[in-house]
């Protein structure tokens, strides 16, 4: 599970941004919350509101670009010898400052922290830590990096020579992920499990609402989980069938087996199974069938799973669902977890969710985003959000920031219109 995500210098995030997943000391909601080996608990689910263009997809697209990172820094064009970033650039202070991310995670009952900082060009630091368990704060080096000096643990030892040859623009954590070493690979593991969807990106939408779910039909219990998924919202619906049509060519250039996918329902008067195929599918069932693959790798596997635009095109109710599959521990017994942007307001009740759940991003006038949360929000006469607030109005209301600001707008007289 995701700990803490922190960093600085990306897109609209000009200053150090930390996206604490920790619980804090709260009486309500005790079932949203999930313990560490540590035995430190931390939330299941967490929203994030804010204005249009506030923020909250760069975000997700900060540690979407921290992924990309570790998994393209061996494979990136070589000719072009930069690490690719995206820093603030409307001001002196964001050109110049080293982009910065560094997680905190626990994979396979072990907690890491791993980060690297970016110069212009290349690496210029970059550490992995595990835990102690025997200390509560203590961590374990396993190597740290300052531009091309390397200081390894013992069980790295054997690879000293890699770095020697390692190449500036290239992350130590990708070139050792060749080797066998547990932890390693359970950074890497971690850091492949992690799933960020942005359905607001009308292509990557687009792309996802005509893909079928990456299950095996032929295993009936398959089958029947996903059937059972598309009822609970879908009631009219009574099962699906696949048709093999051929072989398709994959983006990686492998070739697998093409499929048409059809949802069956009976005709109201004979009985009749009718077939509709996905194409025909409203925007919501299109969504829905997509969000499959991601909601149950994360459920089996306690993995975490970032949605940029949860509710776009869904009913309240459905988004209430799947928050819900994320919130009780009995779906939810392995402590997946749900990290999402929205405009719902429908949701931002105490009935729903803890005051450390609910996140808000705010642009300034230098369009610097200002990430914080609602339970280290203060009003104006000092005192902190009270937990029987009422957390939707008063957000409507501007209370705690994080809302567009609305202006006027017609043609007027300059076209003829009274």
């Amino acid at each position: 599970m995701l700990m803490q995500f922190n960093f600085r210098n990306h897109k609209t995030y000009l200053n150090e941004t930390s996206f604490d997943m920790k619980a804090l000391n709260l009486k309500d909601h005790c079932d949203n919350v999930v313990k560490s080996r540590a035995g430190e608990e931390y939330l299941k689910v967490a929203a994030i509101y804010g204005a249009n263009a506030s923020g909250k997809t760069n975000l997700l697209d900060a540690l979407q670009h921290m992924i990309f990172l570790v998994h393209s820094s061996l494979s990136a064009n070589p000719e072009s010898k930069r690490v690719p970033q995206f820093r603030y650039v409307y001001s002196e202070k964001g050109r110049n400052t080293k982009p910065t991310y560094e997680v905190f995670f626990e994979f396979n009952e072990r907690e890491y922290q791993y980060g690297f900082v970016l110069d212009k060009t290349n690496i210029n630091e970059e550490w992995l830590y595990k835990r102690d368990y025997r200390s509560k704060s203590k961590y374990e080096m396993i190597f740290e990096r300052d531009k091309q000096k390397f200081n390894l643990s013992k069980s790295l030892g054997m690879m000293k020579q890699i770095t020697d040859t390692l190449k500036e623009h290239v992350l130590l954590l990708s070139i050792l992920s060749n080797f066998k070493n547990t932890d390693i690979d359970n950074v890497m593991t971690w850091f492949k499990n992690v799933d960020v969807l942005n359905f607001g990106n009308t292509y990557f939408e687009a792309m996802l609402e005509r893909t079928i779910p990456n299950i095996n039909f032929e295993d009936s219990l398959q089958k029947k989980k996903f059937e059972e998924y598309l009822c609970s919202f879908e009631p009219g619906l009574t099962g699906v069938r696949l048709e093999k049509t051929g072989k398709k060519t994959n983006a990686n250039g492998t070739e697998s087996d093409a499929f048409n996918f059809y949802s069956q329902r009976k005709d109201v008067d004979s009985g009749d199974i009718i077939e509709l195929p996905l194409q025909l599918e409203s925007s919501g069932t299109l969504k829905m069938i997509s969000l499959y693959d991601s909601i149950y790798e994360a459920l089996l596997h306690g993995s975490t799973l970032f949605v940029d635009e949860l509710d776009a095109k869904l009913h309240p109710l459905l988004t209430r669902n799947i928050i819900n599959m994320f919130q009780n521990p009995i779906n939810n017994p392995k402590g997946a977890q749900i990290i999402f942007t929205t405009h719902d307001v429908n949701l931002l009740k105490k009935e729903y969710f803890r005051r450390d759940q609910v996140w808000f991003c705010e642009k300034d006038e230098s369009g610097i985003t200002d990430l914080y949360s609602l339970v280290e929000y203060k009003l104006n006469d000092g005192k902190k959000v009270r937990y029987d607030a009422s957390f939707d109005k008063d957000y409507l209301s501007g209370k705690y920031g994080a809302i567009p600001l609305v202006r006027e707008f017609g043609l007027g007289d300059d076209y003829g219109i009274r």
